[in-house]
């Protein structure tokens, strides 16, 4: 199930927010300038997300720009006591990303990996769990 959770593509600079809720993984999507506008839908977001227990892969592959805000978000989910024992990983190779994370040194806290795929392949999911031209998860069984 898909769950849109904020979307703005009409405003400069834009950005969307989905939230895809599987048995055993849960994907956020965030797309485009991840700036103050985009605070209180992503804090949302990762919030409901946290909330179903299964691992979160948060895919900032098409994202241009992350603010300090959304940045805190990471840092606080990466050491909330409800993520312990539950994987927080964070999908880009995203330059405008990954510097600040690095910087911040948030690699020591969340799971890095360069795409969503990366991310299903590190949780021991099986490859096909990912579709690869719509980069949504499309069946998660448990492996063999």
């Amino acid at each position: 199930m898909s769950l849109p959770v904020m979307s703005s593509r009409d405003s400069l600079p834009g950005f969307t927010i989905d939230l895809t809720l599987h048995p055993r993984i849960t994907v956020l999507r965030a797309t485009g300038e991840l700036d103050l506008a985009a605070e209180a839908g992503f804090g949302q977001a990762l919030a409901e997300a946290e909330a179903t227990g299964t691992p979160v892969v948060v895919d900032m592959t098409e994202v241009g720009f992350c603010g300090s805000c959304i940045l805190g978000h990471l840092a606080r989910a990466a050491q909330r006591p409800t993520l312990r024992g539950q994987a927080l990983i964070v999908a880009t190779s995203q330059r405008m990303v990954l510097r600040p994370l690095m910087l911040l040194r948030l690699e020591d806290y969340l799971g890095l990996t360069p795409d969503v795929a990366t991310a299903v392949r590190q949780l021991g999911l099986p490859a096909d769990t990912l579709d690869p031209d719509t980069h949504a998860i499309s069946d998660v069984t448990p492996p063999a």
